[in-house]
């Protein structure tokens, strides 16, 4: 699965869920359910990048993180 795949199908989970935060254990088994991708990193990895690109937004600590969409740069 290619990485903008993957970033597009994530996208639209967090489009879906509205104002809800998502971990990275919650984006994974969905990624898993839908084919996006099999191993947490890479999930990881295009949340982070996501986040780099401003479309997403992290809170927490690390050993605890969610992520939010962003809503400004989503319209």
């Amino acid at each position: 699965m290619s990485p903008l795949t993957r970033a597009a199908g994530i996208h639209e989970l967090f489009l879906q869920q509205g104002t809800r935060r998502l971990t990275t254990g919650q984006v994974w088994r969905y990624c898993q359910a839908h084919g996006l991708a099999t191993a947490r990193k890479t999930v990881r990895d295009d949340l982070e990048r996501l986040t780099r690109q401003g479309l997403l937004t992290r809170r927490g600590p690390d050993n605890g993180r969610t992520y939010e969409l962003n809503r400004e740069s989503s319209r």
